[in-house]
C-alpha cells in the first residue's frame, strides 16, 4: 500500500511555491529603474525634550525655543491657531489645560513640526490630564 505524505508534498511545494515568489519579485525589481525613484521629503520633523530645556509658551500665537538638551543647538518653532495640544498621549486639549495638566513639575513631552514652515502642529505629554471634581469623588 502507498501511503502518500502529505507534510512532504506541503513543505517540498511550499519551497517550490516560495521560490516562484522569490524568482518574480526579483524579476520584477530587476525592470524597475532605480534612479527614477521618487525624492523622499520629510513632512513633518519632532524633538523629543522636557520642560526643563523647552518652555511650552503661556499663549498662541507666539513662538518657541526648542532643544533636544542643555548643550544641543536651539531651535525656533512657532504656535499658532492650529496647533494641537495632547495630554497622557491621547486627550486633545487647549494650551492652559496642558499647561495646568503638566503643573510646575519637570516633564518630557513631543513637539511635531512642519518641516517646510516650522509651525508646531502638535505638542504631545503624558501628564495626567486634570480630573474633574466629580470625578474624584467617585
Amino acid at each position: 500500500m502507498n501511503s502518500f505524505n502529505l507534510r512532504g508534498a506541503i513543505m517540498t511545494n511550499g519551497k517550490a511555491i516560495l521560490l516562484g515568489v522569490f524568482a518574480c519579485a526579483a524579476a520584477l525589481m530587476g525592470g524597475m529603474p532605480f534612479t527614477d525613484a521618487a525624492e523622499v521629503k520629510a513632512l513633518e520633523q519632532a524633538y523629543e525634550t522636557s520642560s526643563d530645556v523647552t518652555a511650552i509658551p503661556t499663549r498662541a500665537p507666539s513662538s518657541m525655543t526648542v532643544r533636544a538638551c542643555n548643550n544641543c543647538p536651539a531651535q525656533i518653532l512657532r504656535i499658532d491657531e492650529s496647533t494641537r495640544f495632547i495630554v497622557e498621549g491621547k486627550h486633545e486639549v487647549s494650551l492652559k489645560q496642558l499647561l495646568e495638566a503638566c503643573g510646575r513639575a519637570t516633564f518630557g513631552f513631543g513637539v511635531f513640526y512642519d518641516a517646510q514652515t516650522n509651525v508646531v502642529t502638535r505638542v504631545v505629554t503624558q501628564c495626567p490630564l486634570p480630573r474633574l471634581p466629580s470625578e474624584t469623588t467617585r
